[in-house]
């Protein structure tokens, strides 16, 4: 049976990347059958729900009349490109999607992939660490480091992962159309999680259960979404704060038009800001400006988040949850038909007691298990115990101090200032110097014959408070140099005074 809303379907197409994520649920639902489901993901990087399917058994069968479906519900791909599905490399799964999905670029779950990995006989703590470094790394180089100290570790562990298509599992050679960097399917298993509670109940229930679930999910959104301050995505909005954080140790030097040369530490990338590339493909494939790339826009001083792609803004993630999920009446209030009544389906019980957890693999690590009543509290910004990243008294990371002031527009006004050849935001340009009070219309002008004062002019400058300016805060960027004033040099001079009169 073949389960879709359309407040979910429209949402998809119109708000999501091109992305799916394919997995089955491990445990059978009471008659037997299992589930199989579909999922996207938002401008968050949240799960989002397409659809989902219940089968007799997950099989290559059950996988293609699912997926033919699912083309038929939302064709190949929507207004952003072709589809990109990740799986868990399963046989069947695999020949479903080349069926149906014969132009969609797919990736490899690398969990599942290790899994498989340890399976044939290569388990050790280095070679997990080689596999890593190949997968995770953004460029070409970085792999061929990885694949050459894998080669190096064993030449069989080697020549078993080159069988597997690169594109599938490193990063560097995944398509770039879904702006997505993900080499795990994890965020598919969370499905099984949202389910959990009504996926053990008949049918018809456990269907009003998931739908009862995402129309509160839905609405709940659009609740916050009146009520936020930000115009970029929680989680992109903290990424971002992290990269203007490593940009401030990177040169930018300008080399055409819109092609900058950015040095970092000991390397060097090219930025084209026409395209919105760079050579560390970070910018090509999560669709958030890294480092490199700030680094060249804060020197032309434009702003970062104008060039954040338009799947992590506010107008595309309201777009996704804009369709409404309606209700639907009780069973008292749906109308007779002349044809025969649906029977329920025989129920198969087993012997024994009934599975409630996913079977752990052969290799997998045991999740540690807390014996205390309540765990400790660890604080995310310094690691010490005993307070949150809210209570800490130390600096805040770029990505808390986001989260906790609620991840508002972050966005530097840039101005020049005199006798500085640096540009600097103008949050941070405030200095404490008070101008020189003008004479009024009934003050008399200053006589021809000497540049001395008149009685009537107006006395000096007031002296500036020491100390930091009210309501100047934490900023962001560069810290501009502050100017002297005169008022400066006055207590600059007293202070002088005193000390020598002191001494």
């Amino acid at each position: 049976m073949f389960y879709y809303l359309a407040a979910s379907k429209e949402g998809f197409l119109n708000g999501c990347r091109p992305f799916i994520g394919l997995d089955g649920c491990f445990i059978e639902l009471t008659t037997g059958q299992q589930i199989l489901a579909a999922t996207g993901r938002d401008g968050n990087n949240n799960i989002y729900p397409i659809a989902f399917d219940v089968v007799d058994k997950e099989d290559g069968e059950s996988w293609t009349w699912f997926l033919t479906q699912l083309r038929c519900c939302i064709g190949s791909g929507n207004k952003f490109g072709t589809y990109t599905i990740i799986s868990d490399r399963q046989k069947g799964l695999l020949k479903a999607i080349n069926e149906v999905f014969p132009d969609s670029p797919q990736k490899f779950c690398l969990r599942h992939i290790y899994a498989n990995f340890q399976a044939a006989g290569y388990r050790s703590k280095e070679l997990k660490q080689c596999v890593d470094q190949a997968s995770y790394s953004y460029t070409r180089h970085g792999h061929e480091l990885g694949m050459s100290a894998l080669k190096a570790q064993s030449e069989n562990a080697w020549k078993w992962l080159k069988n597997i298509e690169v594109s599938a599992w490193a990063r560097y050679a995944m398509d770039h159309t879904c702006k997505t960097d993900l080499v795990v399917n994890n965020l598919s298993e969370v499905f099984n999680k949202m389910i959990l509670d009504v996926r053990a109940k008949p049918i018809r229930t456990m269907f009003e259960g998931i739908r009862t679930k995402q129309m509160i999910k839905r609405q709940k959104t659009r609740e916050k979404l009146q009520t936020c301050r930000w115009t970029i995505t929680p989680n992109y909005s903290e990424i971002l704060e992290e990269n203007k954080k490593y940009a401030k140790h990177c040169q930018a030097d300008r080399a055409g038009e819109t092609i900058w040369q950015v040095t970092s530490k000991e390397n060097q990338y090219c930025v084209d800001m026409e395209t919105c590339t760079c050579d560390c493909k970070r910018w090509d494939m999560t669709g958030c400006p890294c480092s490199h790339a700030i680094s060249a826009l804060t020197k032309q001083k434009l702003h970062p988040e104008d060039y954040v792609n338009e799947f992590f803004k506010k107008p595309l993630y309201l777009e996704a949850y804009k369709a409404i999920i309606f209700p639907v009446p009780g069973p008292d209030c749906w109308p007779d038909t002349n044809t025969p009544d649906i029977q329920p389906p025989v129920f198969k019980e087993k012997a024994g007691k009934k599975q409630t957890a996913r079977r752990k693999g052969e290799f997998e690590v045991p999740a540690p298990r807390d014996t205390s009543r309540m765990g400790t509290i660890t604080c995310g910004n310094c690691g010490l115990e005993g307070h949150r990243y809210t209570n800490c008294n130390k600096t805040l990371r770029p990505r808390l101090e986001m989260r906790k002031t609620g991840h508002q527009k972050n966005r530097a006004v840039y101005e020049d200032i005199a006798g500085s050849s640096r540009t600097v935001p103008l949050a941070t340009a405030r200095t404490t110097t008070v101008p020189a009070a003008t004479p009024s219309a009934s003050a008399p002008a200053p006589s021809a014959s000497g540049p001395g004062p008149s009685a009537s002019a107006p006395g000096p400058a007031p002296r500036a408070k020491r100390g930091r300016p009210k309501g100047r805060g934490r900023t962001h960027g560069f810290t501009a140099p502050r100017p002297a004033s005169t008022s400066d040099n006055q207590v600059g001079t007293k202070r002088k005074r005193m000390t020598s009169s002191k001494l």
